[in-house]
């Protein structure tokens, strides 16, 4: 059952039906929390809503959405009173805004369809609260000047303007930050800050209340609203601040709406309320999606560096090879576990170079030191003693470390131990030379020789289909001193020099090919 929900839900046809339903009532909501007797609702939520949907839509889908809101749009219009020319007036516009805002917020925004950085907040602000907002109040205005005669231009341009853009500001963040929470956060949240949110957003209610509903006269007091909305972007960051900026609005709406206290005016007109309203809610909400919104950028980016910290950090401990870095006196202020075990002290923070090496040795890190100043970067062997008295070679890369003025401040190495590599390669050398002494001195003639060509050359006369190489050579007789040049002797000893009859090793080898004996 649960499967087949999931599948019904994902079709796009399905979410078009249901966001008609859900753009006609968000409407009928708006026209419930409004001025009583006003021509516009205070707060047009469908706008919010429609332009999150297509933020959160592939273009391709669109026309599904804006088919599905034509029903809802006019249904609205018809049943409160309006013509049905202006109904379909209203809906043009409406669907032309968060078009032309979703269009731009996807075409600017790398990052559109979240609500998570400035960025996010700046362009949904200047596109949609801003810009396009701006253009339909203006013609709506227009065509109602037009419609009904004379009108206060600039009153109700300003009431149409702020109505979208509290719809804006209040539903669009809300959607967006909340369309990807899944039952898996919920259940990460710590039952702490669950309480700490919980007494936050019935605190926030109770101010709200009282300010915007009670019998409470200082209008400034208002804004003691401020500091909890604050509080939750700073701890809970934009998600929550958008759920509880719009307890603020949709409060504060009905209280002035509903003409009690709040940002009611004694004269009762819809103008005044609606000025004081919209630029207290805006300026309010534009304020702390800001703050948040910084806020959890800058704590994301210190999350990032920390965890990147913690990263190297464990790359470095956890390094085979040791690590370290001297000051510009051969002095030792960080160093790993792997190089802390190659010069055989617990901690080599403090010490000196000078303390594990022989004059000589330390010298020649001297003279490394120059070239790090000049700015090289270099790896070379190096000779030292441990504590204990046992002998390292290391081998060592070293890098110019410089502060923030550009000024050489010491020298990053990495090194490991080749001491038992050192000790291979010597016991290589001498088993070597005590081969070659017996191969040279034996009495017995023995020569070297590399047929790794000719297996090359009979390789391929096998993948031409030769199989029988005696027949093969005694039709082709060329073919055999071809393959003589293939033979390369690579050592002879005296004896078998002597024996053959040469006088030194090169004459033997640039006669070799002599004796070799072709048969009858």
């Amino acid at each position: 059952m649960v499967i087949w929900l999931n599948k019904i839900i994902q079709k796009h046809w399905f979410r078009a039906i249901l966001f008609s339903f859900t753009y006609y009532f968000t409407a009928v909501l708006s026209n419930e929390i409004s001025f009583l007797g006003a021509s516009f609702p205070t707060l047009w939520l469908p706008g919010g809503f429609f332009l999150a949907v297509l933020l959160l839509t592939e273009i391709i889908y669109w026309p599904a959405y804006l088919l599905a809101a034509l029903p809802a749009s006019l249904i609205f219009s018809l049943s409160h009173g309006q013509s049905l020319p202006l109904g379909a007036l209203l809906y043009i516009t409406s669907i032309i805004e968060v078009s032309a805002g979703a269009w731009l917020i996807r075409r600017y925004d790398p990052q559109y369809g979240k609500f998570e950085n400035p960025a996010n907040v700046l362009y949904l602000i200047s596109f949609s609260v801003f810009a396009c907002n701006a253009l339909i109040a203006t013609i709506n205005t227009t065509v109602l000047a037009v419609l009904q005669g004379s009108v206060a231009f600039w009153a109700v341009w300003r009431i149409i303007w702020i109505s979208h853009a509290l719809g804006i500001l209040v539903i669009t963040p809300l959607v967006l930050s909340w369309a990807s929470v899944s039952l898996k956060h919920v259940r990460k949240i710590n039952p702490e800050r669950l309480i700490e949110l919980a007494i936050l957003i019935l605190g926030l209610l109770v101010c709200s209340l009282y300010l915007f509903v009670s019998n409470f006269h200082l209008n400034r007091l208002s804004y003691l609203a401020v500091p909890f909305l604050v509080w939750v972007a700073i701890r809970f960051g934009p998600r929550m601040v958008s759920l509880c900026g719009a307890i603020v609005t949709f409060v504060a709406i009905w209280g002035t709406a509903q003409q009690l206290l709040g940002f009611a005016t004694n004269d009762l007109t819809i103008a005044p309320n609606m000025d004081s309203l919209g630029i207290f809610l805006i300026v309010t909400l534009i304020t702390v999606y800001i703050l948040a919104t910084v806020w959890q950028q800058s704590k994301h980016i210190e999350d990032a560096l920390r965890n990147s910290e913690s990263r190297y950090r464990k790359l470095i401990q956890n390094q085979g090879e040791g690590v370290a870095i001297v000051d510009h006196n051969e002095v030792f202020t960080f160093s790993n576990p792997a190089a802390n075990q190659i010069f055989g002290t617990d901690d080599l923070t403090g010490k000196s170079l000078r303390e594990f090496t022989n004059p000589a040795q330390f010298a020649a890190i001297q003279q490394q030191t120059e070239l790090r100043k000049a700015g090289q970067k270099s790896s070379y062997e190096l000779e030292i003693f441990q504590p204990s008295g046992k002998r390292c070679d290391l081998w060592i890369t070293a890098t110019p470390e410089y502060d923030n003025n550009g000024e050489y401040n010491g020298a990053f190495a990495v090194f490991r131990d080749i001491t038992e590599r050192k000790q291979v390669e010597m016991a290589l050398r001498d088993s070597r030379a005590r081969f070659q002494t017996l191969f040279d001195h034996s009495p017995v003639p023995i020569w070297e020789e590399d047929f790794s060509r000719i297996k090359r050359f009979t390789n391929g006369l096998q993948r031409d289909g030769i199989v029988d190489f005696r027949e093969f050579y005694s039709q082709h007789p060329e073919q055999v001193a071809v393959a003589e040049q293939l033979i390369r002797v690579l050592d002879v000893n005296q004896a078998a020099i002597q024996m053959l009859g040469f006088t030194d090793k090169n004459q033997f080898l640039n006669q070799m090919h002599k004796l070799v004996h072709r048969g009858p």
